[in-house]
């Protein structure tokens, strides 16, 4: 006899590998074929990846600023953070095991017991929290004291849970303890039910219950502390606001004053946290009944609006502070000085901490470049055409171009003064791949004039050494620029008073400025000389095969072409609107005159938006990519180039002339080698 479990299951196993459970057996991991799926897949990393970084601005705010150390609120916010950045890496690393399709499984029961870990560590943070609000509301005047000698209780309370249950998840894994897709499926065909990294087929069955209990205990715990709390405090708060009333506000003790005061703050949050708290009711719930009527993707959609909420609550707790409010201010929204000095020899004491916002965008558009290299270098097809080669050296180019600029940003004010020799490293290895991305630039357009101009000799013309050459020179170009730069940028540093800040307008002497701007602008000219010369012939050849085709009965598809000629200018154009000005800016600069700071930060940040957007924009442009970049999605509508070579075989009765065979040779060359 079947149950309503089991039967869900197995309509969830036919749905999702109907080829690889023919016969009720079930062969290996099926992949994620609908998009539902990869939605899933990236909601998750997604996620995750924002808790992660929501959650380590709050604890670097609260880690730099010493004298909240000795606040037990900051400190328990602090430990809220930090087990929910932890689950939010949790939740990235599931998801990237998900988007690479791994299917190692010790590595993915791992991830699932320490991110249900760093859960559970989480609602023992919020239930501490409660403690501290309960304290706070009800012993006013004793709360720093009492929570002073209590928070490290808390605090060890909070991690010895979270190492409770990867000790489990050793014992279930010792034990070989039954999965809840093993329970209904069997062994074979739980991984073709689920192929992901699910906690259905990777967790124990009964951790699964003993982690739901901990989470339902913990939320019903902490959503009774409040409603308590919130029930006693609006008595209280109501009676000694007559007495207020009555007696007037002087006439009121320290502890009813500090008492409204508590409350007030209580207040402002207490309804956000019931919210939470009645999802996180909720949830275990669901999944309780999930164990006869399976619904995996609603709960996964449940659980992930669940972990949204976590961003609120972090920042909540913390702001309800009125000394973490004015670090929050202080770490995240002050400027530094532009430079700062030495005095006799000595730095000053007190230096703004490094600026967190910018950091953290920075390292978001570092991962987000990441996407390009992988698109343009996860498949073998596309990794033996030169085209492609030369836009992943491109993407490269710029994705480490961001990375260094991170450290770069990172430390422009570190106190003490970074060493003269790793300034000008940082500097001059930035200035490098700066000038690779634009040599970069000028080897595709190489490239793409030798494909439009020399179609039909394309390959002959392009040799192995000739390619070769062409990815080495971004490389070439960077390693020469690099040691110049280093060169100068050290020789000039050493001979100042004292050190400046690592900043490129500081650190970096006039000349060598010029002639890195001068140099940049060159190259921009010849590419600009080169596409022009690119669009005249493509143009040109767009029209012949447009005429061609119709004088065989062949619709022209001409505004098609047109579109994916200037498809390239674009992004040629999005480069030199950006980079260009940038470099007259520094040109006008290095010779004494005036130009704004604020006009160089600004094209500086554009250039940097540049290198993060430019991988994407030169593939979303053509076909093969806007599928590479759809991460496998099966469910992608077959391209344009492939319905015209259905076309072109669905029409093949037609009697080829010599014209003919010539319009389609030129037209499958131009198709093969020009951007799309």
């Amino acid at each position: 006899m079947v149950t309503g479990h089991q039967s869900a299951y197995k309509d969830v196993c036919d749905r999702r590998a109907d080829r690889r459970c023919v016969g009720g057996t079930a062969g290996t991991a099926a992949e994620l074929d609908t998009p539902y799926e990869m939605l899933y897949v990236w909601v998750k990393a997604l996620v995750g990846l924002l808790l992660t970084i929501n959650f380590a601005a709050p604890l670097y705010a609260v880690a730099v600023n010493r004298t909240l150390w000795e606040e037990p609120m900051a400190v328990l916010a602090a430990n809220l953070s930090f087990s929910c950045m932890c689950l939010g890496v949790t939740f990235v690393l599931i998801g990237a095991y998900d988007i690479a399709q791994l299917q190692v499984k010790g590595l993915c029961q791992s991830l699932q017991y320490c991110g249900f870990g760093f859960g559970v560590a989480f609602k023992l943070a919020e239930t501490c929290m409660a403690v501290d609000q309960f304290v706070a509301v009800f012993y006013p005047l004793q709360h720093y004291s009492l929570m002073s000698r209590a928070r490290r209780w808390l605090f060890v309370a909070t991690w010895l849970a979270w190492a409770v249950q990867p000790a489990f998840g050793l014992v279930a894994v010792l034990l070989e303890l039954p999965t809840p897709a093993d329970t209904t499926l069997g062994r074979d065909k739980a991984s073709v039910a689920f192929p992901e990294c699910r906690w259905e087929s990777n967790i124990a069955d009964a951790y699964a219950i003993f982690v739901e209990t901990q989470f339902l205990v913990f939320s019903l715990l902490t959503a009774a502390l409040y409603m308590y709390t919130g029930a006693v405090g609006y008595r209280m708060n109501a009676r000694i606001r007559r007495q207020m009333a009555h007696l007037g506000h002087q006439n009121i003790g320290g502890r009813d004053r500090k008492f409204v005061d508590n409350f007030n703050s209580f207040k402002r949050i207490v309804w956000v946290f019931l919210t939470t708290m009645l999802l996180d009711v909720i949830s275990p719930v669901v999944r309780l009944i999930g164990r006869w009527h399976p619904m995996p993707q609603f709960s996964g959609f449940l659980h992930q609006l669940r972990a949204l909420c976590f961003i609120c609550e972090g920042w909540l707790y913390g702001l309800l502070n009125a000394k973490l409010r004015e670090a929050y201010k202080k770490t995240l929204c002050c400027r530094p000085p532009w430079e700062l000095t030495e005095v006799n020899g000595t730095w000053p004491k007190t230096v703004p901490p490094v600026l967190v916002a910018p950091v953290l965008l920075l390292a978001l558009a570092t991962l987000v470049s990441l996407v390009p290299v992988a698109a343009f270098t996860g498949r073998r097809r596309l990794r033996g055409r030169c085209m492609f080669q030369l836009l992943a050296n491109l993407a490269v180019c710029e994705h480490l171009t961001l990375a260094l600029t991170l450290p770069v940003v990172a430390l422009r004010h570190q106190v003490p003064r970074l060493p003269v020799a790793g300034c000008s490293a940082l500097l001059a290895a930035r200035s490098g791949l700066l000038l690779a991305e634009s040599t970069a630039l000028l080897c595709i357009t190489a490239e793409r004039h030798l494909a439009v101009i020399h179609g039909l000799r394309y390959f002959s013309l392009l040799t192995e050494p000739r390619r070769r050459l062409l990815l080495a020179a971004p490389w070439l170009a960077a390693a020469a620029g690099a040691a110049v730069s280093a060169t100068g940028t050290s020789s000039h540093v050493s001979r100042l008073a004292s050190r400046p800040a690592c900043l490129y307008l500081r650190a970096v002497p006039a000349w060598l400025r010029l002639a890195e701007a001068l140099f940049t602008i060159a190259i921009y000219q010849v590419i600009v000389a080169l596409h022009v010369i690119i669009r005249r012939v493509a143009v040109r050849h767009s029209r012949q095969i447009a005429r061609q085709r119709l004088s065989v009965g062949l619709s022209a598809e001409g505004p098609e072409r047109m579109a994916s000629y200037w498809g390239v200018f674009k992004a040629i154009g999005l480069n030199i609107a950006v980079t260009v000005p940038l470099c007259v800016l520094f040109t006008l600069e290095s010779v004494g005159l005036h130009v704004p700071r604020r006009l160089i930060e600004t094209f500086g940040g554009l250039s940097l938006l540049r290198s993060m957007l430019n991988g994407w924009i030169f593939g979303l442009w053509n076909e093969e990519l806007r599928r590479e970049y759809g991460w496998h999605c099966r469910s992608v509508e077959p391209s344009t180039a492939d319905q015209r070579d259905e076309e072109m075989a669905e029409r093949g009765r037609v009697n080829p002339s010599l014209l003919d065979t010539f319009t389609q040779t030129i037209e499958r060359s131009v198709r093969n080698v020009v951007i799309a």
